[in-house]
Parts: C-alpha cells; structure tokens; sequence
C-alpha cells in the first residue's frame, strides 16, 4: 500500500508542476485571433482536465494516508516494551 500511496503522490507532483508551467505561460502573441483563442482553449482544456485528475488522486490517498497511519500505529503499539510480554 504505501508504493501506491508514493506512486499517487509523486502524480499529484507532476500535475502540479504542470499546472504551474500552464499558469506562467505568457499570452499568445500576434494577429491572428481565431489562432490565440485556440491556444488559450487548448491550455484551459489541459488544465481542466489536470484538475480533474488530481481530484480523483486526492481521493484515492486519502484512505492510503489513514491506512499508512494505523499500520504505524500498530507497528509502534507492538513495539512498546509495556505492552509485550517476555516469553519465558
């Protein structure tokens, strides 16, 4: 489970990063509008499209997260010297 909660986590910083470089593109330039307006189009579709998919990821780590929690807790529970007995 946490390779898969690393592997959702590691998409969620590509969408990021990609969203960031979608944010700092400068305007299209020149005359032809038609052409610019489907540039502007295509980055809001792409962008769009990033955030739906980001929020299907925040979804799916959400239960990995709680999960990866309660194994540590387990784990650490075990481990607690008070709570184990000698097996002698």
């Amino acid at each position: 489970m946490l390779k898969e909660l690393l592997e959702v986590q590691e998409e969620m910083k590509v969408i990021k990063a990609r969203l960031a470089d979608i944010e700092s593109m400068p305007e299209p330039e020149g005359d032809d509008e038609v052409a610019r307006s489907a540039d502007l189009d295509k980055r809001n579709t792409e962008a769009d499209d990033l955030i739906a998919r980001w929020d299907a990821l925040k979804e799916k780590e959400t239960p990995l997260i709680v999960r990866s929690q309660r194994l540590d807790e387990v784990r650490a529970y075990a481990l607690d010297v008070a709570r184990t007995e000698s097996g002698d």
